[in-house]
């Protein structure tokens, strides 16, 4: 067995407890958040992300240290989010996210000028009762299209629910390599706030739905942008 693969299976341990993206493109000079959720046995771990280099893995930040990157952490959604600024080509490659010295979940990053999916803002924001539309647009890439909430519980085909949350979508046809995914989400509930993701495919690009009371205009994502609002900081530094 290649040397450099049995570093990466014997690394991600534990898959089952933490769960995340799988694999991610990125465009060059964007930001990215990674969302890692983890299972309730590991709320009081040393949250780590680490970058496999020259044989060996490398924590880029953790919990208790300051890095490059900035951490956020979100314990009544178990999760942990991980956040890359203007985002280079030499930063592709293998990461992943977990607790130190016990369970890890394994991301690959590629970062090109042509994402093969995207979404215009990684932040989408509605309100009690209403809806959102999340627009997941692919190009050159093609299979099945879910969505899936961080932890793992997937919605396929064009109407699905998961946890109450009414979900429709179109363009899913697994035989179409461009397109747009439409998602919709109904019914919103402040409970329905939290970390999602598009699949298409072995791709998957992550959206964070933030549910309140008052009733302005929906957010959807369109555009691309930059611009990503953050929780509560734990790390900053990187430029």
């Amino acid at each position: 067995m290649n040397y450099i693969l049995l570093v990466l299976l014997t690394g991600f341990q534990g898959i089952d407890s933490i769960t995340s993206v799988k694999w991610v493109e990125v465009g060059v000079g964007q930001t990215l958040t990674i969302p890692c959720h983890y299972d309730a046995r590991y709320s009081s771990c040393n949250e780590v992300f680490a970058r496999f280099l020259w044989n060996y893995w490398r924590t880029i930040v953790d919990s208790t240290s300051y890095s490059l990157f900035l951490m956020s952490d979100d314990p009544t959604q178990r999760l942990f989010t991980v956040t890359m600024k203007n985002m280079k080509q030499t930063d592709t490659g293998w990461y992943r996210c977990g607790c130190e010295g016990s369970v890890y979940h394994g991301v690959y990053i590629s970062v090109t000028d042509s994402p093969r999916l995207y979404v215009g803002s990684q932040y989408v924001t509605g309100h009690v009762g209403g809806s959102v539309d999340i627009y997941c647009n692919y190009n050159r890439v093609y299979g099945e299209k879910k969505w899936c909430r961080i932890d793992g519980h997937c919605a396929g085909g064009n109407y699905n629910y998961i946890s109450g949350l009414s979900v429709e979508m179109s363009g899913s046809d697994s035989y179409v390599r461009i397109g747009v995914l439409n998602v919709t989400l109904r019914h919103l509930q402040e409970s329905n706030t939290g970390w999602y993701y598009c699949s298409v495919g072995d791709l998957q690009v992550s959206v964070h739905i933030t549910v309140t009371q008052n009733t302005t205009t929906q957010e959807t994502s369109t555009m691309p942008t930059g611009n990503t609002p953050t929780p509560k900081t734990i790390n900053t530094g990187r430029h």
